[in-house]
């Protein structure tokens, strides 16, 4: 079962994913972070928000990139940058990014080359910090990993 976490609840809290953070490490069968995504490979990533974006490998240069919604009239912005990293942001969300959400949530090419494609991890790891007590907020929204 895909997991889907409420924007709401991803937009209380600050999170960040990153193979830098010590403790969170590239899930078992990561692509090196230097490879760009092999031709004719497709990998397919569940973002944080339930929107779903599939990948397919060109060679050089971008990747074919569609997207799956996670409700319907949702639109996202996506982006090839020049570094070859294939970006998708919800629209609703895209505020948001950089004030409160980590770029990396958004970052398709990186988390496939961390592992965190649909077939290789059932989660995204996230780092959640909140302002004040945590307990009404575990309370409210449990604890635990989401699973996919």
């Amino acid at each position: 079962m895909k997991r889907l976490v409420s924007v709401a609840t991803v937009l209380l809290a600050t999170a960040a994913v990153s193979a830098a953070v010590p403790g969170v490490r590239p899930a078992a069968g990561a692509v090196d972070a230097t490879s760009t995504l092999p031709a004719r490979t497709s990998h397919t990533v569940t973002l944080v928000t339930g929107d779903v974006v599939t990948v397919r490998g060109s060679g050089p240069g971008c990747p074919l990139v569609s997207v799956r919604p996670a409700s319907q009239g949702r639109t996202l912005w996506r982006e090839c940058g020049r570094d070859g990293h294939v970006r998708v942001i919800p629209t609703d969300a895209a505020a948001l990014v950089r004030r409160v959400l980590d770029p990396a949530l958004f970052d398709v090419t990186a988390l496939i080359r961390n592992g965190y494609d649909d077939a290789r991890a059932a989660y995204t790891p996230l780092i959640v910090q909140y302002a004040g007590s945590a307990d009404a907020r575990t309370a409210r929204f449990g604890a635990g990993r989401c699973r996919r």
